[in-house]
């Protein structure tokens, strides 16, 4: 994991409480942190094959299988992107240069749309929406 990704990250029980039940749900990151693997390990919504993954070239083939990306910005974001997934990437307040302030879009990636905090540390105004 990389150092700022409580800056970068929220929770998965943070995610999965806003997400519809009568969906299944596929964990693509190969690494999981260590505050979501409990549960992940109990969830029945939830598949992981992270564990399987050589490289990602095994990512890049699950990200083809699903219909939607939602990620923050890790690993995942960009074979998704690559491969014209669709994608809602969120961003914290303060991103990385790579994410373009004051847009929605990433020109490389056409399909991804970019949901970013309106406030530092606001993950849940990102999340308060409707996920149908």
């Amino acid at each position: 994991m990389r150092g700022n990704d409580h800056n970068r990250s929220t929770t998965l029980a943070a995610v999965m409480a806003r997400f519809p039940e009568d969906i299944e749900y596929i964990s693509l990151p190969k690494e999981i942190r260590e505050v979501d693997r409990p549960l992940l390990a109990a969830s029945t919504r939830i598949r992981h094959f992270g564990y399987e993954f050589n490289d990602f070239t095994d990512t890049a083939a699950l990200c083809a299988s699903v219909d939607l990306i939602i990620s923050v910005n890790n690993s995942v974001t960009h074979p998704s992107g690559a491969l014209g997934k669709p994608v809602w990437l969120a961003l914290p307040y303060s991103p990385d240069g790579r994410w373009r302030l004051n847009h929605a879009d990433r020109p490389q990636y056409a399909s991804m749309t970019i949901f970013r905090q309106r406030t530092a540390g606001d993950w849940q105004g990102i999340l308060g929406g409707d996920f149908r």
